[in-house]
């Protein structure tokens, strides 16, 4: 399949669908990701990752390297976003991570022909936060272009790259990039999500697990005991118990006076 090479920002792209490195939750990310979420619209984009999730889950759908989900566009050019499961680099496993980062191009290029899309746009898939090595990201973003074949109506590909090392390395393999932004748009935007990032109090919860019931209940449960006052309560109930079981001899016996002596400072001043 032909494809060009164009240095954009990717929100920009007017084709059918852009593709949006996406995680197995369907919660925004950074880079790429943050940069599609916050140009679509941040709060309808999530709202519909979460019903898409949901889902998934009801359809026991794992969200793996090699499954894209689509998504509404909202605010941006395009008619659709793709949102297309990337993997982690792992070097201690390289042989399935570069097949997981090949599966993760033919999945998005599969469902784009299947539903009838004329044209999509790529970031160069994984090479940022996801570890991979750019070289080896750019190898497998080309050949994966190359060497489909559509079906339906899918006629023309964009790789997209945005940061100025990326661009080089594609000169350097002889393709004709053309660009569109320069390096202040790109160090502009690098400020612009580190702001975010830096700004937003739950940014951090946006990668952590749905909590289950249990663990909804012991952090309500933790919350609850590190009052003060119900601290007060629990120590006036464990005394109210100890003094009524404790024998009155021996070290029980003991035990029993010094919690009759502390008991009045525990409940306040004059026992109350």
């Amino acid at each position: 399949m032909d494809f060009k090479v164009e240095r954009n920002d990717i929100t920009k792209m007017e084709v059918d669908v852009v593709v949006l490195p996406a995680n197995w939750r369907l919660v925004e990310g950074t880079g790429a990701s943050m940069a599609l979420f916050e140009a679509a619209g941040r709060e309808e984009l999530k709202a519909e990752c979460a019903m898409r999730f949901e889902g998934a889950k009801k359809r026991n759908q794992r969200l793996v390297p090699g499954v894209s989900i689509l998504t509404h566009a909202y605010a941006l050019p395009s008619k659709a976003i793709m949102h297309t499961i990337v993997p982690k680099w792992r070097k201690d496993n390289s042989r399935k991570c570069y097949e997981d980062l090949c599966k993760s191009y033919a999945s998005a290029l599969v469902l784009a022909d299947e539903m009838g899309f004329e044209s999509i746009a790529f970031p160069v898939l994984a090479s940022g936060n996801n570890g991979f090595d750019a070289d080896l990201a750019i190898d497998i973003a080309t050949e994966s272009l190359k060497q489909y074949q559509p079906k339906h109506k899918l006629s023309q590909a964009y790789l997209v790259t945005f940061d100025s090392s990326i661009t080089q390395k594609m000169r350097d393999r002889g393709y004709e990039v053309e660009e569109v932004i320069d390096q202040m748009h790109v160090l502009d935007q690098q400020v612009h999500q580190a702001d975010v990032v830096k700004n937003d109090e739950h940014w951090g919860d946006r990668w952590k697990p749905e909590k289950t019931p249990a663990q909804k209940l012991f952090d309500d449960g933790m919350k609850w005991i590190h009052t003060p006052e119900n601290q007060k309560m629990v120590l006036n109930m464990a005394m109210g118990v100890a003094m009524a079981v404790l024998p009155g001899g021996g070290a029980a016996g003991t035990a029993r006076k010094v919690l009759g002596v502390i008991a009045p400072f525990v409940r306040g001043k004059g026992g109350k």
